[in-house]
């Protein structure tokens, strides 16, 4: 399995790779406004303030009318604007929470990992792996790459996979399914503890994985 400090829950082997989802729909138009079409904007803060101008649009002209249909409308196209704001404006990345690195010399990593570089070892599975725990909380996992069973192995891809922490995996998921050149790869898995990841081809071709981190413990619940 893959992820970050779960190592005794194994992941469900990946479904095929999934095919790239391109961006949304035809655009729409409300009282003769089309929405969703706009110039490719240079960065992310341009493309916020044209989506917020499309709803601002739509709101006056439909301001000389203010029935149910009308105010419909409206809520409709606005939801349809913020579906299409930038992943920026949407979803937050905080920093990297996991790092895993696909090896057939574990042991000789351990030892560097904590002889060299320090590190504390917080879980380990016979020889085929081994989770180090980082003073912000991050996480360093050591995978066997015979061991590893997801198919296809994220590891084939690239030896060293970065995990993404993010405000709001599942935003996150919805937006790269969107975003061209960029490819799913298996389903997003949830922990109990709400600890979730989703594997993604990026448009190098390279395994990355966005991360959402564990929901802290509610007041008198047991802890691991």
């Amino acid at each position: 399995m893959l992820g970050g400090g779960h190592a005794t829950q194994a992941r469900p082997a990946h479904d095929p790779p999934g095919r790239v989802v391109h961006r949304g729909p035809p655009p729409h138009t409300v009282e003769g406004i089309e929405v969703g079409r706009r110039a490719p904007a240079p960065n992310a803060l341009v493309e916020v303030a044209v989506a917020a101008l499309e709803v601002a649009n739509i709101v006056h002209a439909s301001v000389i009318g203010t029935s149910a249909a009308d105010l419909e409308r409206i809520e409709s196209a606005s939801a349809r604007a913020a579906s299409r704001a930038p992943y920026a404006w949407r979803v937050r990345v905080e920093g990297i929470r996991w790092v895993g690195v696909g090896t057939d010399r574990v042991a000789e990593m351990r030892k560097f990992a904590t002889e060299v570089l320090g590190l504390e070892v917080v879980g380990q599975e016979g020889d085929d792996f081994v989770e180090f725990a980082l003073d912000d909380g991050a996480k360093f996992e050591l995978f066997a790459t015979s061991a590893v069973s997801d198919e296809p192995s994220p590891f084939a891809l690239n030896p060293v996979i970065a995990g993404f922490l993010v405000d709001d995996i599942e935003l996150a998921r919805d937006e790269l399914a969107r975003t061209p050149g960029v490819e799913l790869l298996g389903e997003l898995y949830v922990m109990p503890d709400g600890y979730a990841w989703q594997v993604f081809r990026a448009p190098d071709g390279h395994a990355y994985e966005l991360v959402a981190e564990a929901r802290p413990p509610a007041e008198g619940e047991a802890t691991n």
